[in-house]
């Protein structure tokens, strides 16, 4: 089997390429196999189990478990929860209540006085899910679209975390802009703009969302341009007391996760939120005032 000074030599080496916990074990027990020149399965129990043993040895707090695809936020009534879309393989089933990182119980009382705010939960998870997969979907494209996205994607769970805390009001305002500002210029760079074209918007958001409109047009142009008044001047918030409630800023968390989603769904044709919206026992969802 595979020797600890194996493990413990290539760990170092994976440690060196910047590979991340989770994904090192399963590169050790490759590169053994590859070395044996051998045909086994690199989950073979005889070979994971003991090589996991022994990881957990090396790291005894280490997480292990596999990171999510996007971490973002919801908002109940008052408060900040952590929503997660995670990796998964063929087709599957997602229950969006089950993304929120909440007990069923407490979300059982939400439900019982402010059922139209899950509902916005409900629809924000959706468009957390229809993020992280169009961006999936349409990677490996167009190289800068990819940086803008992952940039957004970024700010989405910047903004989640600093709105959660508590402590991070004027960083979450900034976070937010910026992820629903990146999403669109990632959308617009797609179908051909230049990064010449794209810095002449600035931080317009509203004017990045009729470019947006006006290239890849749907039935609830409407909505999206109507979210996309109102934010906040990216500039002056840095420098300004923001002066927002805890209510107004996970409304904004959630508005800049609903634009950034509205936005590349546009060009994937994902559309987890419209097929709960379609829903017989479904609510329309609720504009971000």
């Amino acid at each position: 089997m595979i020797s600890r000074q194996f493990i413990e030599e290539l760990d170092e080496q994976l440690i060196r390429d910047d590979v991340p916990l989770h994904a090192r074990p399963f590169n050790v027990a490759l590169a053994w196999i590859q070395q044996q020149n051998v045909s086994w399965n690199v989950l073979d129990p005889k070979i994971w189990n003991p090589l996991n043993a022994i990881y957990r040895e090396l790291y005894l707090s280490g997480d292990f478990s596999v990171p999510s695809l996007l971490a973002g936020a919801v908002q109940l009534p008052d408060t900040t929860y952590l929503a997660t879309a995670e990796l998964g393989y063929g087709q599957f089933m997602v229950d969006p209540v089950k993304s929120i990182d909440i007990s069923a119980s407490e979300l059982q009382l939400i439900w019982q006085r402010h059922p139209d705010q899950v509902w916005s939960a409900i629809y924000s998870v959706a468009d957390i899910w229809d993020l992280a997969y169009s961006i999936g979907d349409l990677s490996g494209k167009n190289l800068i679209a990819d940086d803008l996205w992952a940039n957004s994607c970024s700010a989405i769970t910047s903004t989640a975390h600093a709105l959660k805390s508590g402590a991070g009001g004027s960083s979450a305002i900034q976070s937010a802009c910026l992820s629903a500002e990146l999403a669109m210029k990632g959308v617009l760079a797609y179908l051909g703009q230049s990064e010449s074209q794209l810095r002449r918007y600035g931080h317009n958001i509203e004017a990045l969302s009729k470019a947006v409109v006006e290239r890849v047009p749907r039935a609830n142009d409407h909505f999206f341009l109507a979210a996309c008044v109102g934010f906040p001047n990216y500039v002056e918030s840095r420098y300004a007391s923001h002066q927002r409630t805890k209510i107004q800023l996970g409304k904004l968390g959630m508005r800049a996760q609903y634009v950034a989603a509205e936005a590349i769904r546009r060009l994937s044709k994902r559309d987890f939120a419209a097929t709960i919206e379609g829903g017989n026992d479904s609510i329309p969802r609720l504009n971000f005032d």
